[in-house]
């Protein structure tokens, strides 16, 4: 199979029509499961960058080979990764093959990008068109809303709300409201801390 997938990857100058193409990213994915992936890179490479293409048949070998793609080693997944992040910002959620690819994007490649590295490397403004955009689809909402949880994680630090009044003597009150401090009893044990 090594022969072979490195043949694949060797053929890309050829795939110019869309049949083609087709036929090329139907290969790509069927051989990324049955052989060591590696010897695919180039070939991957190669076809998860051709340009969209209006044909149905082509559309759905391209979202096949990202999917397939989301399940290959991170090795080849982190390559597949770094190329397509500078077509981001032409991505459109309306587009199906473009949708595959924001979440490809929106994915983490463990242990190359983890979930905090794609928070720094795609930007939140892109980020909120992308989930603004795709509001008006409740499939996709659904689907790019769990990929991004996989990506954006709360921090972790517990924020304290601008509402807490700082007094401790108010704070008792908020707590227990019929609680009567005696003044002595709380200088003492304000006085410790």
């Amino acid at each position: 199979m090594t022969i072979s997938a490195v043949l694949l990857s060797q053929t890309g100058r050829i795939v110019q029509t869309p049949q083609m193409q087709s036929r090329y990213m139907s290969a790509i994915t069927s051989a990324l499961p049955r052989s060591r992936s590696l010897n695919l890179i180039r070939g991957c490479l190669l076809a998860a960058n051709f340009s969209n293409h209006p044909d149905q048949l082509w559309r759905e070998e391209m979202i096949r080979l990202i999917d397939s793609l989301t399940k290959a080693e991170p090795d080849i997944r982190v390559e597949i990764w770094w190329s397509m992040l500078g077509q981001s910002s032409e991505l459109s959620i309306e587009d199906d093959v473009d949708f595959a690819k924001i979440c490809f994007l929106v994915t983490p490649v463990e242990p190359y990008l983890s979930a905090g590295a794609l928070e720094d490397l795609l930007s939140s403004e892109q980020l909120d068109k992308w989930s603004l955009a795709a509001r008006s689809n409740h499939s996709k909402a659904d689907r790019l809303d769990k990929a991004l949880s996989q990506t954006l994680r709360p921090c972790k630090k517990r924020k304290r709300s601008s509402e807490v009044e700082t007094n401790p003597e108010q704070l008792l009150k908020g707590i227990l409201p019929d609680f009567v401090p005696q003044t002595d009893n709380l200088e003492a044990l304000l006085a410790r801390e």
